[in-house]
């Protein structure tokens, strides 16, 4: 800035007029209108003008130029789904992740629950790169960004297509149901009408979704196939206008489970379903199982587990 200060000063010993930059651009307008070619006084002045102008910017940009990647939204595909990133000078964050599997209109990360955050180990203008430990693999995966290619590379190999964009926000989540709940007065009732998921996207491979009916209770169907499978007895009790239980006892008389028979049920499911919302199910079940280590004998161990399942959109 002391040279820019220097020149300014020189300009105006030189030239009193020279500060009216309206007048000598105006004036050299006016010559060229005339066609008036000549390198006059006016025209030096106006060059000299856009020549500091052009300093200023140049200085204040190089003094903010980053050397480094930072992108609000860096949105990456591949044939598996899609992932969202933040990337900031020292840090990438995973903002947003989609799978097919899983479903793309539900995002996986759940703030505050993930371990979404990385510090990246490089970060300048051709890209960035980061690594990340998989705990249930026993691996560390290594990153890279090609700023060029706008690829993300996955251990040295080409994971996924990548687009800047200058920010991300979230589909607002569609109603899966017109129903409201304080008009929903049998909640079994209620559930036969819809698809409900399975944790996975609804459409997967043909089908994956679970269904209730009086006949089987809860029925799952995979690979667009219902899972019928065995002999089951099932029983349905309403607890509430929100809430019901099924019982189901699945049979087996196959040689394994002599022992059992047609009498004896190999596995006895007892699940209390509560409707949250309208298009949510909240689930708490006892599941009681053939004991495989002694066979020879009617015994069962049990487990209990929590989950929850929506309408399929």
């Amino acid at each position: 800035m002391n040279k820019l200060k220097e020149i300014i000063n020189f300009l105006k010993t030189n030239n009193s007029g020279i500060l009216s930059v309206k007048i000598n651009i105006l004036r050299t307008i006016e010559e060229f209108k005339k066609k008036n070619f000549s390198f006059t006084a006016n025209k030096k002045f106006t060059l000299i003008y856009f020549g500091i102008v052009f300093f200023i910017m140049i200085s204040l940009g190089g003094a903010d130029s980053k050397n480094y990647i930072e992108v609000e939204a860096l949105t990456c595909t591949n044939k598996n789904g899609k992932t969202i990133y933040k990337v900031s000078k020292d840090e990438i964050t995973i903002v947003a992740l989609y799978s097919k599997m899983m479903g793309m209109n539900k995002n996986m990360i759940v703030k505050g629950k993930n371990d979404d955050s990385f510090k990246l180990i490089t970060n300048d203008k051709t890209g960035f790169t980061y690594s990340r430990y998989f705990s249930f693999l026993k691996k560390t995966y290594q990153y890279r960004y090609d700023f060029k290619k706008n690829q993300m590379f996955t251990n040295g190999q080409k994971d996924q297509d990548c687009e800047r964009k200058s920010s991300f926000k979230e589909v607002p989540k569609k109603a899966r149901t017109k129903a409201k709940l304080s008009d929903i007065k049998d909640a079994f009732k209620h559930a036969t009408k819809y698809k409900w998921d399975t944790g996975m996207a609804c459409n997967l491979n043909g089908g994956a979704y679970r269904e209730f009916s009086k006949k089987y209770g809860e029925l799952l169907t995979l690979n667009g196939k219902q899972q019928i499978g065995v002999r089951r007895e099932v029983q349905i009790e309403k607890i509430s206008n929100h809430k019901f239980k099924i019982k189901t006892d699945f049979y087996n008389n196959s040689a394994m489970f002599r022992a059992y028979g047609n009498k004896y049920p190999v596995t006895i499911t007892e699940t209390t379903y509560e409707l949250v919302t309208p298009d949510t199910i909240e689930t708490n079940q006892l599941h009681k199982m053939a004991d495989f280590d002694n066979l020879s004998r009617v015994s069962y161990k049990s487990k209990k587990s929590r989950s929850r399942t929506q309408i399929c959109d």
